[in-house]
């Protein structure tokens, strides 16, 4: 598999989440699904092409230290 395809990981994007559902443990918001992959394989699987709506997540902050 080329490297450039698998530079779109889902774990830093915001459409990204976890479900409750134990046989489609992954999902996207963006493309509005669940799966038992991550997102960004099925998304590769099915277009060939890397997923295009990745979005990165918002900068996390930790709540007392300054």
């Amino acid at each position: 598999m080329n490297t450039e395809n698998r530079a779109v990981s889902c774990l830093g994007c915001a459409h990204y989440y976890i479900t409750h559902d134990t046989a489609l443990p992954y999902g996207c918001h963006a493309l509005r699904f669940k799966s038992r992959a991550q997102p960004w394989r099925e998304v590769l699987a099915a277009s060939g092409s890397p997923c295009q709506y990745f979005a990165a997540k918002a900068a996390a902050t930790r709540a007392g230290r300054d």
